[in-house]
């Protein structure tokens, strides 16, 4: 039986896991190098030495993902919240999206273009995969995250405190927009 019911930042923090403090911990193991980074270079989790295979364990946080969301129905509400996240989950800034939003920032659309420039041009969207934009969520994701793997220990921390400070301002403007849904506004 679960010790208790996770809520929807728990989950988040969940999902920025690389098994910290248990023996899986990536950041305790030879590969973590100087700046005891759970992240190990190359395309694949196996690899070789001598005669013998090894494997990297998938963690939760990983850099191999393009995108990453929390959703929370919420039945003691009118609408359902998505909390969508770019790239990977571990330096990812969660942004709530109602069940009903019909429209999205420029920012966060990609126009179901999948990484296509053509289409993401076509629809005037900021960047492109060969053509960077502070504009786009999806590159600003990339360069603090890139920033974050190569010096871990150091600035990782840095990275999640602001993380936790901004979602925490926007889980209270979810509370602040619930409430005047509540009143009819």
């Amino acid at each position: 039986k679960a010790g208790h019911k996770l809520g929807v930042n728990e989950t988040m923090w969940h999902m920025r896991n690389h098994y910290e403090g248990t023996w899986l911990d990536p950041t305790r193991d030879v590969g973590a190098g100087a700046w005891r980074s759970p992240y190990r270079p190359g395309e694949d989790l196996t690899w070789e030495f001598g005669d013998k295979q090894y494997v990297n364990e998938r963690f939760i946080g990983t850099n191999k993902a393009a995108w990453n969301f929390v959703a929370n129905q919420r039945p003691t509400e009118k609408f359902g919240v998505m909390w969508f996240g770019v790239d990977d989950s571990s330096f990812s800034l969660h942004a709530p999206i109602y069940g009903v939003t019909s429209r999205l920032p420029p920012s966060w659309y990609g126009g179901n273009c999948t990484g296509r420039a053509a289409c993401r041009e076509a629809f005037g969207l900021p960047g492109t995969i060969n053509s960077f934009s502070l504009q786009a969520m999806h590159w600003v994701g990339q360069l603090v995250a890139a920033q974050a793997y190569g010096r871990y220990e150091e600035v990782a921390p840095v990275v999640q405190g602001e993380l936790a400070r901004i979602e925490g301002e926007l889980f209270r403007a979810v509370e602040a927009m619930d409430e005047r849904v509540r009143q009819g506004a």
